[in-house]
Order: structure tokens, then C-alpha cells, then sequence
């Protein structure tokens, strides 16, 4: 299965917060996965980031 993670996804994933759904975990976490960031995502965390919105 090919998924593409939103920020969120991908922030609770990383930090193992328990917003994520267990069938999200169960999604990333499988190897035969592949799981795809978009560039998008990477530029709001570093905005998330400078507005003190991520510890």
C-alpha cells in the first residue's frame, strides 16, 4: 500500500501521540508499506515550529 501522510499524521507518529488512530499506526508501522511526506508538510512544521506551536 502506498499512503501519503499529513503533518499531523506524521507529527503524532514521530512524537507517538495518542490523536493518531490505531489503524494509521498500524499503517505506518508496516514495512510493506510505502509512506510518502509532501514537500507542503515539511514547510508547515517549519512554520509550526517558528510560531512555538511544536516543543
Amino acid at each position: 500500500m502506498r499512503a501519503l501522510l499529513d503533518t499531523h499524521a506524521f507529527i503524532w507518529w514521530v512524537t507517538d501521540d495518542s490523536q493518531l488512530s490505531v489503524t494509521a499506526r498500524n499503517v505506518i508501522a508496516d514495512s510493506g508499506n510505502s509512506l510518502f511526506l509532501s514537500v507542503v508538510s515539511s514547510w508547515e512544521i517549519i512554520i509550526k515550529n517558528k510560531l512555538g506551536k511544536l516543543t
